[in-house]
């Protein structure tokens, strides 16, 4: 643990419950770009108080529960429900024992990050019928912002059984 890192290690936030969206929504900043503008941090900042980038990554890797991703980078396990630190900074975690397939997503890539909220592809095929999607047409298209669905609701750390 670094200096840094130590200063913190009193001043962070638990309990602290995560989900697969959540930490998916985590290692999103796990990239050159959002580290170089110091973004990685403050999404940490935002909705982590106390904690750093390292903790937390440190803490995602110590749990086992990132995978790594085709093309590099690492996602949170297809299996997990829920990550739970309590007060010691211990962790418990809940594997969702219905889930028998990797779906192979990487949920926070910019779409279908909330199954119960149609995907972009859906959206934008109710909202432009007969338009090729499958990038096959010459050209580009705008979608209305009236057929964008309003607000997609934070999730996560929605559907947890102990949140």
């Amino acid at each position: 643990m670094t200096q840094q890192d130590a200063g913190n290690e009193d001043e962070r936030t638990v309990p602290l419950t995560l989900t697969r969206y959540g930490i998916d929504r985590i290692m999103h900043f796990a990239h050159f770009i959002p580290v170089k503008k110091g973004l990685h941090q403050k999404h940490i900042d935002d909705k982590y108080p106390g904690w750093s980038w390292n903790q937390m990554v440190h803490l995602l890797k110590d749990a086992g529960v990132l995978i790594e991703r085709a093309g590099g980078g690492s996602r949170c396990h297809w299996k997990l429900e829920c990550l739970y630190v309590n007060k010691q900074f211990e962790t418990t975690i809940e594997w969702d024992e219905t889930v028998s397939k990797d779906d192979g997503r990487f949920y926070y890539a910019g779409k279908d990050t909330d199954f119960d909220q149609p995907s972009l592809g859906d959206i934008m095929s109710e909202a432009l019928p007969g338009v090729d999607l499958g990038g096959q047409g010459q050209g580009s298209f705008l979608v209305p912002a009236s057929k964008i669905i309003d607000h997609i609701t934070d999730s996560e750390t929605a559907d947890c059984p102990r949140s």
